[in-house]
C-alpha cells in the first residue's frame, strides 16, 4: 500500500546520464516520473506496472478534488507525449520516451486493454517506457541517489534540475567545484531557447534557483561567470551539502513562472530598441500593461512600414503608449446608446459637450512634444480603418477629418483622459446615467457652460 509519508523517505536511483539528460517537464511531471522510478527496485530486470490510488496523486499534486483530473490530464499528456534527449560524450544522442501506458479509471470500470479497477476509489495505472530499462535498472556503477522527498518539496522544476546537476557533479559535496559551459547549463535547464543575451538576465533565474534549492536542500551554493572572449561562456559553481534545513514540505508545483515571463517581456523590449532598464519599466507598470504595449507597438509597426512616416523609434513609441495608459479597450460610442433612456437629453447639452471636447482635446494636443505627436499619427494609423487612413492621406493629414480622428483617437486610447465632467456627461450621453433626473441635467449643463464660459439658461 502507498503511504506518502513513509514514501518521502525513499531514495531515487538514477544513471548520471539520466540526470544530464534534457527535460521539459513541469513540477507535477516530474512528481509523476520520479514516483514511478521510486517503485524501481535494484533487483528488478523489468518495470513494473504501477497502480496509484487517486488520493495518493492528490497529495502527491497538491491538489484540490476539484482541480485534480485536470492537472493530472495535462501532466500525462505531456509525459505520454515527450521524450527526455540523452547526450552522450562522443557527440551523439537518443531521444527516449518516458511512459508506454498513463490511464486514468475510475472504480469498477475496465479499460480497452482488458485491466479492470477493482478498488473502491479511481486509479491511475501507469508503466515506464522499456527505452529507459538501461538507465534506471541493474544500476552497479555510474549512477547517484536522491531523497524523494525533495521532489516533493521543490517548486518549481529548473530549481530541482539544478539541484540535481550540482548534486551529481559535485558527488554529493566532495568536489566542491562544478563547472558547466554556459551553453550547457541553458540547455540542461530548457533555458536556451530564452535568448538570454545578456548575463544578467541569465543571473535573474539562476538567483532565483538557487534561493529555492538552499531553502529546501543542505545544499549551499556560490557561482561565477567566465568570460570566455567578450562574454560569459562559463559557470563555476562552488557547492557546500553541510547547510542546515529545516524539514522540507510538500511544495505547491509554480504553474507559471513569472521571472521567466517577465525576462521574455525585457527581451522583447530590447527587439524594439529600448534603451532604458526594461525590468523597471515593467515593475513600474506591470507585465500586463507592457506587454499589451509591445503588442500595440508591433502592429503599429507593421502598420506604417512602407508609408511616409515609418517608426523609426519603437522603443519611444512603448515608452509614449505607457506614459499615457493606451489601451485598444474602446469606449461606448453612440452606436451602442439606448436611444429610449436619452430622449430626456436635450440638444443644448450635446453642443455643449462636442465643443468642450474640441476645446479640451486641442489644448491636450498642443501640449504634446514633436516625438509624441509622431507617435500619436503612428498610432492612429494602428487603429483607425483602412477607409479612414485613406481619407486621411487624401487630404494630406490635415483639415476637420483629421481633427475629427486625432481626437476620436486620443480619447479612444486615452491619451486625452477625460476631466471628471467631461467623463460625466460622456457617460450621460452613452447612456451609462440613465436615472438622471432634470435637477441632474440642469447641473450638467451649467457645468458646461461654467467651462465653456457661457451664460446659463433658465
Amino acid at each position: 500500500m502507498l503511504d506518502l509519508q513513509k514514501d518521502k523517505e525513499a531514495k531515487i536511483l538514477q544513471s548520471n546520464a539520466l540526470v544530464r539528460s534534457r527535460q521539459t517537464f513541469s513540477m507535477m511531471q516530474r512528481r509523476l516520473f520520479y514516483l514511478a522510478m521510486k517503485a524501481v527496485a535494484r533487483s528488478d530486470v523489468d518495470f513494473r506496472e504501477l497502480i496509484i490510488p487517486e488520493p495518493y496523486l492528490r497529495a502527491l499534486m497538491s491538489a484540490d478534488y476539484g482541480s485534480f483530473k485536470e492537472k493530472l490530464y495535462d501532466a500525462a499528456t505531456g509525459l505520454t507525449g515527450t521524450t527526455i534527449t540523452i547526450h552522450r560524450p562522443s557527440g551523439s544522442w537518443a531521444h527516449i520516451s518516458v511512459f508506454q501506458t498513463i490511464e486514468y479509471l475510475h472504480a469498477g470500470e475496465e479499460s480497452e486493454t482488458g485491466f479492470r479497477n477493482t478498488n473502491r476509489y479511481p486509479v491511475v495505472r501507469m508503466k515506464l517506457h522499456e527505452d529507459l530499462k538501461a538507465y534506471l535498472l541493474k544500476l552497479d556503477k555510474g549512477y547517484n541517489s536522491q531523497p524523494f522527498l525533495y521532489v516533493l518539496a521543490f517548486r518549481n522544476p529548473r530549481a530541482h534540475k539544478l539541484f540535481e546537476l550540482l548534486l551529481h557533479g559535485s558527488w554529493a559535496g566532495e568536489k566542491p567545484l562544478v563547472p558547466f559551459s554556459r551553453d550547457d547549463l541553458e540547455a540542461y535547464l530548457d533555458l536556451d531557447k530564452k535568448g538570454y543575451k545578456k548575463f544578467r538576465d541569465l543571473r535573474r533565474v539562476l538567483d532565483r534557483l538557487q534561493s529555492e534549492i538552499e531553502e529546501i536542500t543542505p545544499m549551499r551554493l556560490r557561482y561565477e561567470g567566465k568570460r570566455l572572449g567578450r562574454a560569459v561562456g562559463q559557470l563555476d559553481f562552488k557547492v557546500d551539502m553541510s547547510g542546515r534545513v529545516r524539514q522540507p514540505r510538500l511544495g505547491e508545483p509554480e504553474d507559471s513562472d513569472e521571472e521567466i515571463e517577465s525576462l521574455q517581456l525585457a527581451n522583447e523590449l530590447r527587439e524594439l530598441e529600448f534603451k532604458q532598464d526594461p525590468f523597471k519599466l515593467i515593475e513600474r507598470h506591470g507585465r500586463d500593461a507592457v506587454r499589451q504595449a509591445v503588442q500595440m507597438t508591433r502592429a503599429a509597426i507593421r502598420q506604417n512600414d512602407g508609408t511616409k512616416n515609418p517608426i523609426h523609434n519603437p522603443g519611444g513609441f512603448v515608452t509614449f503608449l505607457l506614459k499615457h495608459e493606451v489601451s485598444l479597450a474602446h469606449e461606448a460610442t453612440d452606436a451602442d446608446v439606448d436611444k429610449a433612456k436619452l430622449k430626456a437629453l436635450t440638444l443644448e447639452l450635446r453642443e455643449r459637450y462636442d465643443a468642450l471636447l474640441i476645446r479640451y482635446c486641442e489644448e491636450v494636443y498642443a501640449e504634446l512634444g514633436a516625438e509624441d505627436r509622431e507617435h500619436l499619427d503612428n498610432l492612429m494609423r494602428a487603429t483607425l480603418s483602412k477607409f479612414e487612413l485613406q481619407q486621411l492621406e487624401n487630404t494630406g493629414w490635415r483639415g476637420i477629418i483629421y481633427v475629427g480622428c486625432r481626437n476620436r483617437v486620443m480619447l479612444n486610447t486615452k491619451v486625452a483622459a477625460l476631466p471628471e465632467l467631461l467623463a460625466s456627461v460622456r457617460g450621460f450621453l452613452a447612456g451609462e446615467t440613465v436615472t438622471a433626473t432634470p435637477a441632474e441635467m440642469r447641473a450638467l449643463t451649467a457645468g458646461l457652460a461654467e467651462e465653456l464660459q457661457l451664460p446659463v439658461k433658465a
